[in-house]
């Protein structure tokens, strides 16, 4: 598809004001103003929600392959001790992010996709204004915070002084985590993908090159110098990013904004408190297991050993999976944002039934190859194995997650943040009673209070979306189809492996081998019982939403 000279464009769309919606011409027009080169018109293969998930799901896989192998560059620098410190900074660093910018991005994100439904990207340009300007306060207040207590937070909270350098590094490293993370979100609520996967994959790639260079160059003894270069190494990517999504950044001529500030403090605030809440229990959680374990019967080296096979090596492995509704969840929200603002509740109770049925067939998969295969990954990846008596019920908890994450997307598109918040909370109580518990039933207390806080949150996430959508629960093809394929595809890769592994083969081409027959046994099994995998993920919303408005590609 060709557009006209820039006159004839004009005219054209000019003359269809008079009988077309003013608000897809006003678009049209936008796109062709700014992200137009050369004659080069719109492809609208690129704007479906179908090539956005896609492309961000392959980013996604290469980011967390880049992570992952900077992470092993940090483990062989950095050394053990520096590697020590880095991990005490991380969880107040989280901390910072999460009171700062979690319910801001995800309000911004919401907001300009509500501005961009009504065909104001002036209005989604003011919420990113008024997003950065609360950034700022909040900002400002942790920074004074942390400046005139960074001995105090070094020493008693975190428990070693040498921190305090890599402590004050960070409140830049947070100012400009800031700005990006609101550009990045701005451009996923009007529906433009490339800018936000151009800066993460060029972030992380110069952090990894900074780092390296800092630590070749400055050759730090100890553990604090070390952390230090490495949150530099930080701050110097973020510039990198920053200024990346800036250039992509167009301002358009003013028009009328649909939103307020109290709307914004009103999505936003919501979701601030439940990630500060999740952070705290987290954290609190992460202080009382090696307590309760001593109580409990273990020593302090048995307590840190049986801690550190679990946050360590099982737990993270097993939440890996969680990556796949990443894409999904980014598309999804903005767009149900969207269509409540046009009031199309038909196009509303779609998107969150086929999200929650794409959901179940990634959880039932992502479980059938979990629990034949987690044993062999961590013995791959980290050289021993998880511990075989949490494998189940931390599977079943990954499963039940699946659930709970996308449900509270659907949520918070829907404006239902309080509730989200309110369920967050409630689940971390269980699963802090259930972490107190471990002082009298070891890790089997911990386990139960994690599997019924995420049973919880999912059941209460599942009933309120039901409620507030009327939505019908199709039973069999979003549980009972999956399930089955689900099982059928387990027990065929546990045989596998083990019949592979008997003859001698390797342990990756193993997995590898095992999980490729298992995904294609889990297609045909899914498409024998009537579901196309591939035709629920292609039709998951369609290439234009219930508007018809097309999306923007920069250039």
């Amino acid at each position: 598809m060709r557009f006209e000279s820039d006159s004839s464009v004009w005219k054209k769309h000019w003359k269809k004001l008079k009988t077309s919606n003013k608000n897809t011409v006003f678009r049209t027009v936008f796109f062709h103003t700014i992200n137009t080169k050369g004659g080069e018109g719109l492809k609208p293969s690129t704007h479906s929600v179908f090539y956005r998930i896609s492309i961000l799901t392959a980013s996604g896989i290469v980011l967390n392959l880049l992570g992952f192998a900077y992470r092993i560059f940090l483990g062989r620098a950095a050394g053990a001790e520096g590697m020590g410190i880095y991990q005490l900074v991380l969880p107040f660093y989280s901390f910072l992010q999460a009171v700062t910018l979690s319910g801001l991005t995800m309000a911004v994100s919401t907001l300009a996709a509500e501005e961009a439904a009504h065909g104001s990207f002036f209005g989604a340009q003011i919420a990113l204004k008024r997003g950065r300007r609360l950034f700022l306060l909040l900002f400002f207040c942790i920074a004074c915070l942390t400046l005139c207590c960074s001995e105090f937070i070094g020493e008693h909270l975190l428990g070693n002084a040498e921190t305090r350098n890599s402590l004050l590094l960070l409140l830049p490293c947070l100012l400009l985590t800031g700005f990006e993370n609101l550009y990045k979100n701005y451009f996923y609520g009007i529906g433009v993908s490339r800018p936000p996967i151009t800066s993460e994959l060029t972030e992380q790639s110069v952090r990894f090159l900074a780092v390296a260079l800092l630590l070749s160059l400055r050759k730090p003894q100890s553990p604090g110098e070390i952390c230090a270069c490495i949150v530099l190494g930080m701050v110097l990517s973020e510039i990198v990013s920053v200024v990346l999504l800036s250039r992509f950044f167009k301002k358009v001529p003013p028009t009328r904004v649909h939103t307020t500030r109290s709307r914004l403090i009103s999505v936003a605030a919501p979701l601030t408190l439940s990630a500060v809440a999740n952070t705290l229990l987290s954290s609190l959680g992460a202080v009382l297991i090696p307590q309760r374990l001593v109580v409990f019967g273990y020593s302090e080296a048995q307590a840190i050993s049986e801690y550190g096979v679990l946050f360590g090596m099982t737990i993270p492995l097993l939440t890996l999976p969680f990556a796949l509704l990443g894409p999904l969840t980014l598309v999804l929200v903005p767009r149900l944002a969207e269509s409540m603002v046009l009031r199309n509740h038909s196009d509303v109770r779609r998107k969150a039934g086929k999200a929650l049925h794409m959901s179940g067939l990634l959880a039932c998969f992502s479980t059938a190859l979990l629990i034949p295969l987690a044993n062999p990954l961590s013995q791959l990846l980290y050289g021993q194995k998880t511990a075989e008596a949490f494998l189940l019920p931390l599977c079943l908890v990954t499963f039940l997650g699946f659930y709970q994450l996308i449900s509270a997307a659907i949520l918070s598109g829907i404006g239902k943040q309080r509730a989200a918040a309110l369920h967050v909370i409630l689940g971390g109580v269980v699963q802090l009673g259930g972490t107190w518990a471990v002082g009298h039933f070891g890790m089997v207390g911990f386990l139960v209070g994690n599997l019924l806080s995420t049973l919880l949150i999912a059941l209460l996430n599942l009933r309120t979306v039901q409620s507030a959508l009327s939505l019908r629960v199709p039973w069999r093809n979003w549980l009972v189809t999956p399930t089955l394929s689900g099982l059928l595809s387990c027990l065929c890769v546990r045989a596998v492996f083990l019949r592979m592994i008997a003859d001698g083969l390797s342990l990756l081409l193993a997995i590898l081998f095992s999980a490729g027959l298992g995904l294609a046994l889990y297609l045909c099994a899914l498409r024998a019982q009537g579901t196309s995998f591939l035709r629920y993920f292609h039709t998951l919303i369609p290439q234009q939403s219930s508007s018809q408005i097309p999306r923007v590609p920069l250039p």
